[in-house]
């Protein structure tokens, strides 16, 4: 009788051992990775997205200059082509910064984060001066 009983314990435990599988423990913290994996990658497709569109409105922006410049009268060109480079110069930046945002790894990607979280805010307020600017140029073309 005390046979059975340790096969039968043996049996269960057996059974136990074979059906907990490594994936099925992880700790906490290989779970907290994983999400935070997940949240950074979210995070940076977030960010890249974000410097898309404010590229495709600062390419907008340069096509409507290109084209004012065209008809453009010689008291506003030279403001024109002054808005124009400062254009240029904001899309460079946003390039930078989607650089570094591709570029980023998890250990640099709070830093990165935050460091493009202040470009795009300085390139979205230096976009609204050159945008009244722009307006009022061509309000006064037509």
């Amino acid at each position: 009788m005390r046979n059975i009983i340790s096969i039968l314990s043996i049996a269960v435990l057996v059974t136990l051992i074979l059906k907990c599988s490594p994936s099925d423990n992880k700790s906490g913290q290989e779970r907290a990775g994983e999400d935070k994996v997940v949240d950074l990658t979210d995070e940076k497709k977030q960010a890249e997205k974000e410097i898309a569109e404010l590229q495709r409105d600062i390419d907008k922006r340069l096509d409507r200059v290109e084209n004012e410049l065209e008809k453009a009268s010689d008291n506003s060109r030279a403001k024109l082509e002054e808005a124009r480079e400062k254009l240029r110069e904001e899309r460079k930046e946003a390039d930078i910064v989607l650089q570094n945002i591709k570029a980023s790894t998890d250990e640099t990607w709070v830093t990165v984060k935050r460091d493009s979280r202040e470009a795009v805010n300085e390139i979205k307020a230096e976009m609204k001066q050159v945008g009244e600017k722009l307006e009022e140029l061509f309000t006064a073309n037509k």
